[in-house]
């Protein structure tokens, strides 16, 4: 009897291991959420990033991902844009970007209220990864107290406002920051005497108002006393400092962020 009964736990034991493993082999879809990341430099634009892990037994390609955000009694929804899926392994650990920006509309502002406060995104937040294999997010809370099921029910209802992006590109594909608001192009030689066009983009206003400062230098220098926020005035105050002839420089500003218009 004794025996009998103890074959009947140990069969139960394995079955229902057996369905844990298959639970989390291929259908779990759990994700940890690790840290948060914000980079930006004074040149280059704003990207937000989430580190995750993945707890299930099997690989999990992720599309994109969205930030939702409880603020001011509305959630705000900041999300990235759809491309080739990056594969998180089983137990893997992936740092999923949201893709550089120049500017956004995004609700918290500093306390002087001039600039976004991105680090107000670790604050009554949820995260939802699209994945090509799933029909609904998978959603992440990032701390225990999360807003979690408030922000499932907010998504699905469609009851919130998506925060817009903005990007201006360098020429070399490279996302500015919302300080950069002038395109210098010069033609130049270089040490073999081969004609040469250079990019630079600068700051205008720089050290308040009193230079204008590039993320290149040119001819040896990055900064030059500023002459406002022209580009007809900033060319000419180019070609006399450098001696460039006209025909060898042009400049444009960059146009105005259309969230601060």
């Amino acid at each position: 009897m004794f025996f009998a009964i103890a074959g009947f736990i140990g069969d139960v034991a394995v079955f229902i291991l057996s369905c844990y493993t298959l639970f989390i082999t291929a259908i779990s879809r759990k994700i940890k959420f690790l840290t948060f990341g914000i980079s930006s430099s004074l040149f280059y634009g704003t990207d937000i990033s989430v580190t995750v892990m993945n707890k299930s037994l099997h690989p999990i390609p992720v599309q994109s991902f969205f930030i939702m955000k409880r603020y001011g009694g509305k959630y705000y929804l900041m999300g990235s844009e759809k491309r080739e899926p990056i594969i998180i392994d089983c137990w893997g650990i992936r740092q999923l970007d949201l893709g550089a920006f120049t500017s956004s509309d995004w609700p918290v502002m500093d306390e002087d209220n001039k600039y976004p406060d991105y680090a107000a995104v670790f604050e009554d937040t949820v995260i939802g990864i699209i994945s090509e294999k799933e029909r609904s997010p998978i959603w992440i809370k990032t701390y225990k107290k999360a807003p979690l099921k408030e922000a499932r029910k907010a998504y699905k209802k469609h009851k919130y406002e998506e925060v817009s992006t903005y990007r201006y590109c360098m020429t070399d594909g490279k996302v500015c920051s919302e300080l950069v608001d002038c395109h210098i192009q010069i033609l130049q030689k270089d040490i073999n005497g081969q004609i040469q066009l250079r990019d630079v983009y600068g700051i205008s206003n720089f050290n308040d108002g009193k230079d204008i400062y590039l993320n290149k230098p040119i001819l040896g220098r990055s900064t030059f006393r500023s002459v406002g926020h022209s580009a007809k005035k900033i060319s000419k105050h180019l070609q006399k400092t450098l001696k460039i002839k006209k025909e060898n420089i042009y400049v444009e500003m960059i146009d105005e962020d259309p969230f601060n218009r």
